[in-house]
């Protein structure tokens, strides 16, 4: 038959009786690009995140003995063990129906990437490039600095919002604007550094411009659900602007 006849072309297929039969090195030899990409991955997440002390395998691919081998070879030890807890291949979907049911049973997420802001502040120095030096009527300033309120890595927990304060520029200055900026770095210094990327811009009014630069702004970020919330508020007029970001997401 013509399956017979294709079965004859690769060592180790057997076909019969309109059967095809495959020794396991070849069906193993078929997973090994996925493996190898999945081994390589995890050996990221395993140095970039300090402390693992279990690896769960879930998902239908946690049915497969080639995936539990290559985890346990590659990762278990004394100090880190692989297990596949029971009813493995629906824990994603389980876990997708627990969430709608309840979006409170997810009480912190593991970070992506360093979230931030754009800002200023007075030029050192000692630890600021003078390609980064502006001036104006305040003074030598340092410009495009990252601002950082979420490190890549980092624990992100609900519920509890992580606090920034800041000036206005100038005396007179009825509009102070945030730039959001998040970064695959952990110790990005600069938002135009090549692994920062521009979210959005968040700009709140400050009118009571008769208190010159001594207006408080209050900015917050935090997590919720699956999304960033980042609040910046003027504490002497109480004017607030708002906005929720994808948490860890491709953004446009």
């Amino acid at each position: 038959s013509s399956l017979e006849e294709a079965a004859k072309s690769f060592p180790g297929a057997r076909a019969r009786h309109g059967r095809l039969s495959l020794d396991v090195k070849l069906v193993e030899d078929c997973f090994k690009e996925s493996l190898d990409n999945i081994s390589q991955h995890m050996r990221e997440l395993v140095r970039a995140v300090k402390g693992i002390r279990c690896i769960l395998v879930v998902g239908g691919f946690a049915e497969s003995p080639f995936l539990i081998k290559r985890m346990e070879s590659d990762f278990s030890s004394a100090e880190c063990r692989v297990a596949r807890p029971r009813d493995a291949s629906i824990a994603v979907v389980k876990g997708a129906a627990m969430y709608g049911q309840n979006p409170d049973v997810i009480t912190a997420r593991i970070s992506k990437y360093t979230y931030g802001v754009k800002t200023r502040t007075s030029f050192d120095e000692k630890k600021h490039p003078k390609s980064k030096r502006l001036e104006d009527d305040n003074g030598p300033y340092c410009t495009d600095v990252f601002d950082k309120f979420i490190l890549i890595n980092d624990s992100v927990e609900s519920g509890k919002p992580i606090e920034r304060s800041y000036l206005p520029v100038y005396a007179t200055q009825t509009e102070v604007a945030f730039p959001i900026y998040r970064s695959t770095k952990h110790d990005a210094m600069f938002t135009d550094d090549s692994s920062c990327e521009h979210l959005l811009t968040v700009t709140v009014h400050s009118p009571n411009v008769e208190r010159g630069e001594n207006r408080k702004l209050l900015v917050t970020m935090d997590f919720s659900s699956t999304l960033l919330h980042f609040q910046a508020v003027d504490v002497t007029s109480g004017k607030s602007a708002q906005v929720d970001i994808q948490f860890d997401t491709k953004y446009p």
